[in-house]
C-alpha cells in the first residue's frame, strides 16, 4: 500500500492507495488535536469533498472519528453536500458529537462499513432501510439509542450489528427489547448487545440462521431459553455479568461453541450435559457461586466437568462445607495461642521455646445450629525465615485471620506496616478475592482506652491502605488507557499488523488491571477488629469462633461455601489419609494411588480430577511439574515436618543439630558452619545424615530435595577451588546445596563482585538486559526463587543477598535486585564483545531463559503490577544516571533487519542534536527456532473421541528465545494431520472431536517467532472404545423346524463398530405379541432360536456389543415363520447335507469353476465363511448372484423359491437328470416330491436354480476358454 500526503491549508492528511480500482483511504481524524477549531475542520470537510470533482481523486474510506463534529454537510446549494462522496465503501464517525443519525448518509448508495459508535444518538431514522443494498456492518455501540426500529430489519444484506461493544468504555446503549421482524435479518452473523438494559433475549435471536458471535454481557438477563438450540451455528456466546442463576440444557447442544463467558452471574449448578461441549476451548466462569461441580472443578475445563459429571452419574452426590483458616502476623502476635482457644475453647498459651517453627496444620470440626463445618488451620510461622515457604500455602477461599499483637502495637506507621501492611501485601499479591479478618489479641493486658485508641489507628491506616492501592490502581488503568488511545490512532493510520498487535496487547493489560481492580482484598466487617484473649477468661474467643462459623459459609464471602462432590471422591481422600498414615514413607506414587482409585472405580482421568481438586483444598499435595509428578503427598503436614529440619529461626539451634548428626570433626564442621554462615551453603552429605537421625528415609531425603530444587528455594552448586572470592574451601567430588533465602544481608554490591562487574562498561564490550519494575512490595521469596533457578549455561559464580554473579563461558552475567521509590527493580543483565556472536548466545541462552523464569514466577503473585523494560545500552555504556528505556514487548518481535541501527529512546533536551544511535541486536533478541523438542510429553485417552496431551515444555535453558506456545499435531489411520495450538505455560490441551476406538499419532513441537521447532517422538494411541454406532447388517433367518429359526448376521461397518465385537444380542417375539422381548447372547454372528411356537412368525433384530455396552438393534426387523410340521425321515437334513458336501465341500473348486468365479472371489468366499454348511451355502448364493447379475435380495430370493413348492415336481424332473452322477442325489430330491415342506421345497428350488446356473454357464463358455481357477 502507498502512502502520500493531502495538504489542505496547513493540515497534512495521509492519503493511502485502498484497492485495485484506484480508491483511496484519507485519514482526517483527530484534528481537534491539533488545535484546529469547529470552523477549521468544517473547512477542511468541505474542501475533501470539492477534491472530489479532481481526476484521480477516489475516496472508498474516509476516518472521521475524533472530530468534534456535531453534523455532516448537507447543502448542495453552497457546494456543501457529503453524498458526493459517493464511492464510499467505509467511513467511521466514531467519537464525535453527534446527537442525530446524519440523513445524508442514506444517500451513499455503496457504504458497506459504518461506524457512528460513542456518540449522543438517541434514535435510528427510518430512512435507514434505504441502505439495504450495501450495509453489511454497522456499529452503534456507545450512544443513547433506546428502540430499534423495525426499518433496520430492512438491511438485508446486514452481516455485523453492534449495539454495544467492549471496545468503548461506555460502549452500550439503552435497547431493552428487538423489533419482531429483527429475524429477517438472514445473513446476520455477529451481534453485539453489550451493555444494555435487556432482562431476556429476545426470541428474535433464534431465528438468525447464520448467527455464529453473540455477545449479550452486562444487561439484565435472568434466564436463556431452551429455545437457545436453534442457534445451530453459535461459535461464541459471552453472557457474562448478568443476572442468571442457571444454564439451559439447549446450551449443551450448541455443538459448534467455541467459546463461553458467563462470568459475574449466580450460577450454581451446570446442566449434566454440560461435558459434551467438546469444541468449547476458551471458557470462563469465574465469579459465580457454583456448587455443582466446584469452581476448582470448572476452571480445570470441560473436560474435568465431564469426568466430575460422569463420576457424579455413577455415585451417590455428597454435599460438603470446607474451610482453610489461615492465621498469619508477626513473631508473638498469639496465633497459635488463638488457635488453641478456637479448636479447643480452652486456654491452651504457647511459651516462647514453643513457638511455631516454620507452620501447622490442625483440623478439626465445629457445629452451630445443627450445621457442621470442617476447618483446616493453617498457622504460619511469624518469624522472616519462614517467609519462603508461606507463598506455597496461601490459596484462593481461604479465610486470612491477620493477628496484631495489641500489646506491643504502636501507633506509628513504622509499626503498623510490620504488623499488619506487610502481611496484607503478601495476602493480596498471591491471593484472588483474599478474605481477611484483623484479630487483636492480648486484650487482657490493655485498658478499654488503649484498646480503642490502637484498634482506631489500625483501622484508619488500613483503609488508607486500601484507599491508596485502589488510586494507583486507577492511575495505571487511565495511563494505559492513554497509550490504548495512541495505539488505535496509530491502527487507523498505518493498518499494520504490528500495531495491530500493540493494541491487542494493550487492551489485554487493561483488562488485567481492571480485573485487578475489582479483585481485591475484602474486609470481614469493613475493617471492624476482633478484640480477643486467649488467656484463661477467653475474652471475644466464643465470638470470634461464631463469626468464623458465619464468614465460612456465607455465600457472600465465600460463593462455593457449599459444594457438591461425589462419593468416590470423598472415599478417595479417607483412602489417601489412611493410606499415608500407614506408609513409612511421606510421599505415594502414582501407581499406588492409580491402584487405590481402582478400587473405588476410578480410572486415571477421573483419578487426575480428584487430585486436583484435592490439591486445591490443600487435602492432598500432587503438584504437576516435571520432577514431582509421579509424587503424592497424602498429608501435607508430613512435607511441612519434613521442612522444618531446614527452616529453623534459631540458626544456632540449627547448626548445633547439624553438627550432632553429621559426626564430623569441630575443625571439618567449622568449614560447614563457614560455608552456611556466609555463602548458605550446605553438603548434601550433612543433610542426608541429618534426615536419617531424624528417622527420614533415603527417599523422604530425595523427594525433599526435589520439592525444594522444584519451588527455587535451594540449587545445586559446583565445588569452587581454594581462594574463590567470598567462599571457603568446597570439597571437589562432593555435592552442595546453596539456600539463597539464607544469605547474609549486606550493604551494597561485595567488593569482590565490583571486581568482576565494574560500574563503567569496559571499552570493547557491550551490557544488554533486561528491567523488571515491580510496584509496591517485592513478592516475598521472588528473587531468591530467581536466583536458585539459573540456566545451566551459566556457572554460578558469587551471590549475595541482592544479587547473583556467574558466567557464561569467559562473560559475565548479573541479576540484581535495587530498591527504588515506590517498588523494587529486578535487573538481568549481560556483557559481551559488540562485534562478536555471542550477543545472539547471550541473548538466547542467558537474558532471555532468565526473563522466562521471571514471568513465571512472577505468574504465582497474580496480583502484583509489573512492567519489563529493556535498559538502552547506549545510555548504560556512557554512564548516564538517567537511562533511555525500549519497551519490553520489543522480545516478542521480530529484530528489523532494516534499519539495521536504532536511536537511543532517552527524551533529548537539546533539539536540532541527532539521537545517538545502537545495534538493533543490542535490543532485538534473535529470533531462532527450537533445536530441542518438548519433554515430559504424555498422551492419554479421556473418552472415545477425546484425547488428553499434556507437555512438560521445553526446559527454560534449552529455549532459543521466548517460546510462544506449542503446537500439537496428531494423524488418525488414512486422515488428514490436524493441529492444536497451545499457549507457554498452558500444560495440557484436550483433542476432541476424534473418531472411536481409533489409533492416533501424536507429536508435539515448540514456537517461537522465527517459526516452529524440532517434533517430539511419535507416541500412538488408541482413543476409547464405545458402543457401535451401526447394527449388524445382512440379517438373514431360516426356519429349521416347527421350534427353531437360524439367524445369521455380519458384524457393523468397521469403521462403526468403535471397538472389539465381544458378541450379539439377538432379540424375538412374536409377530403380533406386545410382551417383553426374548434375547440370546452369542459371540458368533449366528444363533438358533429355540422354543418356538409352531408356525408363527416370529420379528427378530441383532445388536453388537463392545466393552462398553450395546449398540442399536438392526433397524428393520426379520420376519421368519416357523415350520407347520416336522420333517419326516431326516429327509430336509438329508438334503441339506448332500447339498453340502456334494456341491459346496468335495467340489467346492469344480463349481468355483462353473460359476467362473475369479482366484480372489474364490478365495474370499473360502477364507470369510466358516465351516458351518449353512454359512458356506449362503456366502456361495450371495457369489452366483453376483455372476447371474441377479438384483434380488436374499431375503426376497428366498420368499420366491419357498412360492415353488407347488410346482416342486418339475423342479424334481431336472434334478433327476443332473442326479445321473449321483443316484443318491437324485433319491433324496425324490424323497422331497410332494412333501408340505417350506424349507424342504426352498433347499430342492435352490438344487435347481444352482444346477441351472452350472449348467448354463458351462455351454456358454466356449471349450477353448480357460477358467481363472482351470
Amino acid at each position: 500500500m502507498s502512502h502520500s500526503t493531502l495538504r489542505i491549508g496547513k493540515v497534512e492528511l495521509l492519503l493511502e492507495e485502498e484497492d485495485e480500482e484506484g480508491r483511496q483511504r484519507l485519514h482526517a481524524n483527530h484534528l481537534v488535536r491539533k488545535q484546529l477549531t469547529k470552523e477549521d475542520i468544517e473547512n477542511i470537510l468541505t474542501k475533501i469533498i470539492a477534491k472530489t470533482e479532481e481526476p484521480g481523486f477516489d475516496i472508498g474510506v474516509l476516518w472521521l472519528n475524533s472530530n468534534g463534529l456535531e453534523a455532516l454537510p448537507d447543502d448542495p446549494a453552497r457546494g456543501r453536500d457529503f453524498s458526493k462522496l459517493e464511492n464510499l465503501i467505509q467511513l467511521a464517525l466514531w467519537d464525535n458529537k453527534f446527537a442525530v443519525f446524519p440523513e445524508v448518509l442514506v444517500k451513499l448508495r455503496r457504504l458497506e462499513r459504518l461506524n457512528i459508535s460513542q456518540n449522543v444518538i438517541e434514535r435510528i431514522p427510518p430512512s435507514i432501510k434505504e441502505m439495504s443494498a450495501s450495509l453489511k456492518e454497522l456499529w452503534l455501540g456507545g450512544n443513547r439509542i433506546q428502540n430499534v426500529p423495525e426499518d433496520l430489519c430492512y438491511l438485508a444484506n446486514l452481516e455485523i450489528l453492534y449495539l454495544g461493544h467492549r471496545q468503548y468504555k461506555d460502549g452500550g446503549n439503552n435497547i431493552s427489547d428487538l423489533p419482531k421482524n429483527f429475524g429477517q435479518l438472514k445473513k446476520l452473523h455477529t451481534l453485539y448487545l453489550y451493555a444494555n438494559k435487556f432482562t431476556k433475549l429476545p426470541e428474535v435471536i433464534f431465528q438468525l440462521p447464520s448467527l455464529r458471535d453473540l455477545d449479550a454481557g452486562k444487561n439484565r438477563i435472568r434466564h436463556l431459553p431452551e429455545e437457545m438450540h436453534h442457534l445451530k451455528k453459535l461459535t461464541m456466546l459471552k453472557v457474562d455479568d448478568n443476572l442468571l442463576t442457571e444454564l439451559p440444557n439447549a446450551l449443551c447442544r450448541l455443538n459448534n461453541l467455541f467459546k463461553l463467558d458467563i462470568r459475574g452471574n449466580r450460577i450454581t449448578i451446570l446442566p449434566l450435559e454440560f461435558g459434551k461441549l467438546t469444541q468449547l476451548k476458551i471458557f470462563d466462569i469465574k465469579r459465580n457461586p457454583l456448587v455443582q461441580p466446584p469452581l476448582d472443578v470448572c476452571l480445570q475445563g470441560v473436560g474435568r466437568i465431564k469426568t466430575y459429571q460422569e463420576e457424579l452419574a455413577k455415585s451417590e452426590p455428597v454435599s460438603t462445607v470446607h474451610r482453610k483458616v489461615v492465621l498469619l502476623g508477626e513473631s508473638f502476635a498469639g496465633k497459635t495461642s488463638l488457635k488453641n482457644a478456637l479448636q479447643t475453647d480452652e486456654s491452651h498459651l504457647t511459651e516462647e521455646k514453643d513457638r511455631t517453627q516454620c507452620m501447622n496444620i490442625d483440623s478439626w470440626c465445629s457445629e452451630i445450629d445443627g450445621e457442621s463445618l470442617e476447618i483446616r488451620a493453617c498457622d504460619f510461622g511469624g518469624h522472616d525465615v519462614y517467609r519462603l515457604t508461606h507463598q506455597f500455602f496461601l490459596s484462593e477461599g481461604s479465610l486470612h485471620l491477620l493477628v496484631v499483637n495489641l500489646k506491643t502495637y504502636r501507633r506509628q506507621k513504622s509499626a503498623f506496616n510490620k504488623a499488619v501492611k506487610f502481611w496484607l501485601e503478601s495476602v493480596d499479591s498471591r491471593v484472588v478475592n483474599a478474605v481477611v479478618y484483623l484479630v487483636g489479641t492480648h486484650a487482657d493486658r490493655l485498658t478499654a482506652k488503649q484498646i480503642e485508641e490502637k484498634t482506631r489507628d489500625i483501622k484508619a491506616r488500613v483503609a488508607t491502605f486500601i484507599e491508596e492501592r485502589r488510586k494507583h490502581m486507577h492511575l495505571q488503568i487511565e495511563e494505559v488507557e492513554k497509550q490504548i488511545d495512541k495505539a488505535r490512532e496509530e491502527v487507523e493510520n498505518t493498518g499494520s499488523g504490528h500495531a495491530n498487535r500493540k493494541l491487542e496487547q494493550l487492551q489485554r493489560k487493561a483488562e488485567r488491571l481492571q480485573c485487578k481492580l475489582e479483585s481485591g482484598l475484602r474486609l470481614v466487617k469493613d475493617g471492624e477488629i476482633a478484640v480477643v484473649s486467649s488467656n484463661k477468661d477467653l475474652t471475644g474467643i466464643s465470638d470470634l469462633k461464631a463469626d468464623v462459623f458465619k464468614i465460612s459459609v456465607d455465600k457472600d464471602m465465600f460463593p462455593s461455601a457449599h459444594c457438591i462432590l461425589p462419593r468416590s471422591w470423598i472415599n478417595m481422600e479417607k483412602l489417601l489419609r489412611s493410606e499415608g498414615e500407614k506408609s513409612t514413607n511421606i510421599t505415594l506414587s502414582w501407581e499406588e494411588c492409580v491402584h487405590l482409585g481402582s478400587k473405588l472405580d476410578l480410572d486415571s482421568t477421573g483419578l487426575e480430577a480428584v487430585m486436583e481438586y484435592l490439591h486445591k483444598t490443600g487435602s492432598v499435595l500432587h503438584y504437576k511439574g516435571d520432577i514431582l509428578r509421579n509424587v503424592v503427598f497424602p498429608d501435607p503436614t508430613q512435607l511441612i515436618t519434613l521442612l522444618k529440619l531446614i527452616f529453623d529461626h534459631d540458626r544456632d539451634r540449627l547448626l548445633g543439630a547439624l553438627r550432632q548428626n553429621s559426626q564430623m570433626s569441630a575443625e571439618d564442621f567449622g568449614l560447614v558452619e563457614k560455608n552456611f554462615i556466609c555463602r548458605a551453603i550446605l553438603p548434601k552429605d550433612v543433610l542426608h545424615k541429618h534426615f536419617s537421625k531424624n528417622r527420614r528415609t533415603s527417599d523422604d531425603f530425595e523427594t525433599t530435595i526435589k520439592v525444594l530444587e522444584t519451588f527455587g528455594i535451594t540449587h545445586v552448586v559446583p565445588p569452587m577451588p581454594r581462594g574463590t572470592p567470598g567462599t571457603a574451601f568446597l570439597t571437589p567430588g562432593d555435592t552442595y546445596y546453596r539456600f539463597p533465602w539464607f544469605l547474609p544481608k549486606s550493604q551494597g554490591t561485595p567488593s569482590y563482585v565490583k571486581q568482576c562487574w565494574p560500574s563503567r562498561v569496559p571499552n570493547g564490550m557491550e551490557q544488554i538486559g533486561v528491567e523488571f519494575r515491580i510496584d509496591g512490595k517485592e513478592p516475598t521469596g521472588l528473587f531468591e526463587r530467581l536466583c536458585a533457578q539459573l540456566p545451566p549455561q551459566l556457572c554460578p559464580g558469587n551471590d549475595w543477598s541482592d544479587g547473583a554473579l556467574s558466567y557464561m563461558g569467559e562473560q559475565p552475567v548479573l541479576v540484581r535486585r535495587k530498591t527504588v521509590e515506590g517498588g523494587v527493580k529486578i535487573m538481568i543483565s549481560g556483557r559481551v564483545r559488540a562485534e562478536s556472536d555471542r550477543v545472539d548466545d547471550m541473548w538466547l541462552y542467558a537474558i532471555i531463559p532468565m526473563v522466562e523464569k521471571t514471568k513465571l514466577l512472577l505468574k504465582e503473585w497474580s496480583r502484583s503490577c509489573w512492567t519489563c523494560s529493556i535498559p538502552c545500552p547506549h545510555c548504560t555504556k556512557a554512564g548516564l544516571k538517567v537511562l533511555g528505556y525500549f519497551r519490553g514487548d520489543l522480545l516478542w518481535e521480530e529484530r528489523p533487519d532494516k534499519p539495521a541501527k536504532l536511536p537511543c529512546p532517552r527524551p533529548r533536551h537539546h533539539s536540532g542534536r541527532a539521537a545517538p544511535t545502537l545495534m538493533a541486536k543490542l535490543v532485538y533478541p534473535p529470533k531462532a527456532v527450537p533445536t530441542v523438542a518438548p519433554t515430559d510429553v504424555v498422551v492419554k485417552p479421556a473418552s472415545s473421541t477425546e484425547v488428553e496431551v499434556s507437555v512438560g515444555g521445553i526446559p527454560v535453558h534449552l529455549r532459543p528465545g521466548v517460546i510462544l506456545g506449542y503446537i500439537v499435531k496428531y494423524k488418525g489411520d488414512g486422515r488428514e494431520a490436524k493441529e492444536v495450538p497451545m499457549k507457554d505455560g498452558q500444560h495440557t490441551v484436550t483433542l476432541r472431536g476424534l473418531s472411536k476406538s481409533t489409533k492416533y499419532t501424536v507429536t508435539v513441537a515448540g514456537f517461537t517467532a522465527g517459526g516452529v521447532g524440532k517434533e517430539s517422538d511419535p507416541i500412538d494411541i488408541f482413543t476409547m472404545e464405545d458402543v457401535p454406532d451401526a447394527p449388524p447388517v445382512d440379517v438373514t433367518a431360516f426356519a429349521r423346524s416347527t421350534r427353531e429359526i437360524k439367524v445369521f448376521w455380519k458384524e457393523p461397518p468397521k469403521d462403526q463398530c468403535n471397538g472389539a465385537i465381544r458378541g450379539y444380542n439377538v432379540r424375538y417375539r412374536g409377530k403380533n405379541d406386545t410382551g417383553a422381548y426374548s434375547l440370546v447372547f452369542t459371540e458368533n454372528t449366528h444363533a438358533v432360536l429355540q422354543n418356538l411356537e409352531l408356525a408363527k412368525e416370529y420379528s427378530i433384530a441383532v445388536q453388537a456389543l463392545t466393552s462398553i455396552g450395546e449398540g442399536p438393534f438392526s433397524h428393520q426387523p426379520v420376519a421368519k415363520r416357523t415350520l407347520l410340521d416336522d420333517p419326516k425321515d431326516g429327509v430336509m437334513e438329508d438334503v441339506t447335507d448332500m447339498l453340502v458336501d456334494k456341491l459346496l465341500v468335495e467340489d467346492i473348486r469344480r463349481l468355483a469353476v462353473k460359476l467362473g468365479l475369479t482366484e480372489v472371489q474364490y478365495e474370499e468366499v473360502c477364507y470369510s465363511c466358516d465351516r458351518d454348511a449353512r454359512e458356506i451355502k449362503y456366502q456361495m448364493l450371495r457369489k452366483w448372484k453376483q455372476v447371474t447379475g441377479s438384483n434380488a435380495t436374499v431375503q426376497s430370493l428366498c420368499i420366491a423359491l419357498e412360492a415353488l413348492d407347488a410346482k416342486v415336481s418339475t423342479s424334481a424332473e431336472h434334478c433327476r437328470t443332473v442326479a445321473e452322477h449321483d443316484g443318491t442325489l437324485a433319491e433324496h430330491c425324490r424323497k422331497g416330491i410332494g412333501q408340505p415342506w417350506h424349507e424342504g421345497g426352498y433347499y430342492i428350488s435352490l438344487a435347481k436354480q444352482i444346477m441351472d446356473s452350472v449348467e448354463s454357464k458351462s455351454s456358454e463358455r466356449p471349450n477353448n476358454e480357460p477358467s481363472d481357477l482351470s
